[in-house]
């Protein structure tokens, strides 16, 4: 509908951003015309850059990297998030020691 329009217009406002703030906004128009979003990024392949940015394999390789250290950051964004703040599980000493009543 209306909403679909949109994006293929104005594309994902955050991948714009991100695409912009890196120098790549020239090619935000291409990234929207192919769907793509800023939470989708981490999915994308190499063959979907070479079909987005025909023209420039310097640009293409320089967007996939800044996609990989985008997936590394996320990875140890999720291992930090899952490990902060919780004691790993421990047994009672009284449980390890055998009774001598």
């Amino acid at each position: 509908g209306q909403e679909a329009h949109r994006l293929a217009i104005d594309g994902d406002r955050r991948l714009t951003g991100w695409l912009t703030k890196r120098g790549w906004g020239e090619y935000a128009a291409a990234f929207a015309a192919k769907g793509f979003t800023r939470a989708g990024l981490g999915a994308l392949t190499m063959q979907n850059l070479e079909d987005t940015v025909t023209d420039r394999a310097d640009v293409r390789e320089a967007i996939w990297g800044a996609i990989e250290e985008m997936r590394i950051r996320e990875k140890e964004k999720e291992k930090d998030d899952g490990s902060r703040g919780r004691e790993p599980a421990r047994t009672p000493k009284s449980a390890k020691r055998p009774r001598t009543n």
